[in-house]
């Protein structure tokens, strides 16, 4: 049994032309460092603030630069934790390895500890890549029965981590017709979204009966509608979107001229929407009461693709008679779908759990196959490549990504007595699955579908003229 604090390698990648390395912890957040001729380099500040911004939302850097002391010269920093690996002693510089944030493969079986002495950013550690990272296979796995209901941070500030601690924050349960009036009585929401999110709420409810209503409310009693030009929405988001929500000011940016015929237009305000299932930060008593899907580590684009699949589910009949095949981030989320196939877990707990529930589920499927932290860490990557263009990560990483996804599927949709004709038919779905609404199709590894499927037909003896 491995400690919760295990760092799993993730993924190298590219940026600026520098090999960085990405490791992650289920508890302890995520860690990087650069590899110059087979030795380990604490990145510079410069080169740590850029990966913070490209790979971290404004509350995490927000979090991060109020978390540690970067000195003015830019020199030293503080808190980095240490590993034990073959019996020395490496020091990992990260950013976002505090326990203020609990968030591939190869793990560095670490007693995780930190240093409060400040050590220089440029310092070199002292072991080769091949000593530390095996490239071959994933094969760790955390067995330990875990409940992650909160998470202390400091003596008053506290991750929630799942609805059972929502009975401390909250003074009673929730129904659909108190939605009804908390949206009524909000003076801030016009008539108009007032009715559509009324309706809106009604068919998530019908949809997921047992949906968890009170993040909603509580986000509803303060929601406002902040209505902007075109130019105002894409300088903060991109063209295709209309709307987005602020979370820290509990604002829906809306497009002024929103026309909510139009079937993108009503994919992305019920996203956004969604979105208001998702967090909280409440203050009652001596205590600040946090909650987000995400909480765990960065996973912030993990939580995007679930709150499109959470969504858009209710209304899955409509978009495809209209053929709306982006839903929004659609690499993800197709790869989100699918994994949601093959495991216990449905969309809607998503609302009242954060990713560790997730995780464990996979788990539960694919045992000691790899830790399903590090496929969620793998999708969190991916989705930033594809979004940013800025980094380029191995490809034999996320080729690891998507033959554990095609092993579940395989696990879970083949039996011993179909044939091989059905096999491929299976296989030829999850292809098209996967690549449904892709822009960037080279995201998806065709090649590695088609040799996990081969492997399992040569396995066990399945051939075109052959059926079992």
């Amino acid at each position: 049994m491995e400690d919760k604090k295990t760092f799993y390698r993730i993924a190298s990648f590219k940026l600026d032309n520098k090999t960085f390395v990405r490791y992650s912890s289920r508890e302890l957040g995520d860690a990087y460092l650069r590899i110059e001729n087979n030795k380990y380099y604490y990145p510079t500040t410069d080169e740590f603030i850029k990966i913070i911004n490209i790979f971290y939302n404004k509350e995490n850097r927000n979090i991060f630069l109020m978390s540690n002391d970067i000195s003015l010269n830019h020199k030293l920093f503080k808190f980095l934790p240490k590993i034990n690996h073959k019996g020395k002693t490496v020091v990992l510089s990260s950013a976002l390895l505090l326990t203020l944030l609990t968030g591939c493969g190869t793990s560095l079986s670490t007693n995780s500890l930190y240093s409060s002495q400040n050590r220089p950013l440029s310092e070199i550690v002292d072991l080769s890549e091949t000593n530390v990272v095996n490239d071959e296979t994933y094969n760790s796995k955390e067995n330990a029965s875990r409940s992650y209901d909160i998470d202390y941070v400091g003596d008053t500030y506290i991750n929630v981590n799942n609805s059972e601690l929502f009975d401390k924050v909250f003074d009673k349960e929730v129904t659909l017709g108190d939605i009804n009036s908390i949206v009524d009585n909000n003076k801030n929401i016009n008539n108009e979204y007032k009715e559509f999110i009324k309706n809106y709420m009604k068919e998530l409810v019908d949809y997921y009966p047992d949906l968890e209503l009170r993040v909603f409310a509580y986000n509803l009693e303060n929601l406002k509608f902040n209505f902007l030009n075109d130019t105002q929405i894409h300088a903060n988001v991109n063209d295709t979107c209309s709307a987005y929500w602020d979370y820290e000011n509990d604002i829906i940016n809306v497009s002024e001229n929103l026309d909510l015929s139009n079937t993108w237009n009503l994919v992305v305000l019920r996203h956004e929407l969604g979105h208001l299932g998702n967090y909280f930060v409440i203050q009652k008593g001596e205590y600040t009461y946090k909650y987000t899907f995400q909480s765990a580590y960065g996973g912030y684009n993990v939580m995007e693709g679930m709150n499109v699949i959470f969504t858009t589910m209710p209304y899955m009949d409509y978009y495809e008679s209209v053929n709306q095949d982006n839903l929004g981030y659609p690499l993800i989320s197709n790869e989100l779908r699918i994994i949601l196939e093959c495991i216990d877990y449905k969309p809607e707990m998503a609302i009242s759990n954060n990713i560790y529930l997730l995780e464990d589920r996979m788990n539960d499927v694919m045992g000691d196959e790899v830790d399903s932290h590090v496929i969620m860490s793998l999708i969190d990557l991916q989705q930033v490549e594809n979004e940013n263009q800025v980094i380029t990560t191995d490809r034999k990483d996320y080729a690891d990504l998507y033959s554990y996804i095609t092993k579940m599927y395989i696990k879970t949709h083949l039996s011993n007595d179909m044939s091989y004709d059905e096999i491929n038919e299976a296989k030829e779905t999850l292809k098209a699955s996967l690549l449904k609404g892709v822009v960037n199709p080279e995201f998806v590894y065709v090649d590695t579908i088609e040799d996990e499927f081969s492997n399992y037909c040569l396995e066990n003896n399945i051939t075109s003229s052959l059926s079992r």
